[in-house]
């Protein structure tokens, strides 16, 4: 076998193959693929079958005529020899081999064309009825395959092998809300450590001191201004409180 030769059959084994497979995957084209041929090769049958038909009547019709001439040429055979006129007996006669001839032809054909028109209606039906059963097969065939790939999808759930395109969308779901989640909480870590949010800190406890700090003044004056008993030991105490307030406001800015 030459190279070509070859070549050429690897290249039709591979399309074998590939329109097999393409075959697999759409069954209903196939089906309905194999119906419409059907149907075409139906049309072509009944196209066919109608010129069978056609001609079967009229050569019933002819046929019929002729017998028809053939029986009035007899009659008028009988009233010549009745009546002597032999020339038109004579003529009557040659007529009358003509017809019985012609009606005897005719007879054979309507016999041949008249089997020929019933074997046409019986492939006409049998063609009927194969585009039906074919129908009915496609619709039996698809509701199975349906049932079938419902079943394997259930099985690949039951057994945890299902990768069907719900189970695959949830998973992506999932797996974006928790990265959304980790960069939300690496924002919040970079903006608790960043300098602004220790400088607000800051401010925070400074501001949280020097208040403090102004309150205890402004009971040491009103303690002043209203001359309760030990002024001066309630001036100290207010003193102490608020240098405590202020260095440990100090502190705590000094440990961020």
């Amino acid at each position: 076998m030459g190279f070509f030769s070859r070549l050429i059959n690897l290249i039709s084994g591979l399309f074998g193959n590939f329109v097999s497979s393409v075959e697999e995957q759409n069954p209903e084209a196939v089906y309905e693929s194999a119906i419409q041929q059907r149907k075409q090769q139906y049309q072509e049958l009944k196209k066919a079958s109608s010129q069978i038909i056609y001609l079967r009547d009229k050569t019933q019709k002819e046929l019929d005529e002729k017998k028809n001439e053939l029986e009035q040429v007899a009659l008028e055979l009988d009233y010549a020899v009745e009546h002597n006129e032999d020339a038109a007996a004579m003529e009557l006669i040659s007529l009358q081999e003509e017809l019985a001839a012609r009606v005897e032809t005719l007879t054979v054909e309507m016999q041949g064309i008249s089997t020929q028109a019933d074997q046409a209606m019986a492939s006409m039906q049998e063609f009927q009825g194969e585009i039906k059963k074919l129908q009915r097969e496609k619709s039996q065939m698809l509701a199975e395959k349906a049932s079938a790939e419902a079943q394997i999808a259930i099985n690949e759930q039951l057994s945890g092998l299902s990768i069907e395109a719900d189970m695959q969308a949830l998973d992506n779901v999932r797996e974006s809300i928790h990265r959304k989640k980790a960069e939300a909480k690496m924002n919040s870590e970079l903006n608790e450590n960043s300098a602004d949010a220790q400088l607000k800190r800051i401010r925070a406890k400074v501001g949280a001191g020097r208040n403090a700090a102004k309150l205890a003044e402004l009971k040491r004056r009103k303690a002043a201004a209203s001359g309760e008993g030990d002024a001066t030991e309630t001036t100290s105490d207010s003193d102490i409180a608020a240098k405590l307030a202020a260095y440990k406001a100090k502190r705590e800015a000094n440990n961020l």
